[in-house]
């Protein structure tokens, strides 16, 4: 498996899943469906458009173990680690 494809078929279904869903909040909302369905979709799709960039570098993770690429393997879980850690200091540290 190429790390490259791999890549951009994750950020791909990312991007489309994220508009489909903010696409289908946007119509409902226009429609006057359900406030609650329309805000829980919203918030999937932004949650889907955000988690996209942890499951692109996952997947690099795991392209890189089955390539036996140490060196990317490495760079990828490093990247992965400090993605997190900001991810929780950003939740943690948020101002109130």
């Amino acid at each position: 498996m190429k790390p490259d494809r791999v890549a951009y078929r994750v950020f791909m279904v990312g991007m489309v899943l994220s508009v489909l869903l903010l696409a289908t909040s946007l119509l409902s909302n226009l429609l006057q469906l359900e406030p609650g369905f329309t805000s829980t979709v919203a918030v999937v799709s932004v949650g889907a458009l955000i988690s996209t960039p942890y499951a692109v570098v996952a997947s690099m993770i795991i392209v890189s173990a089955s390539n036996r690429d140490r060196n990317l393997l490495v760079v990828s879980a490093t990247v992965l680690v400090v993605m997190i850690i900001s991810l929780i200091l950003g939740l943690t540290l948020r101002p109130s």
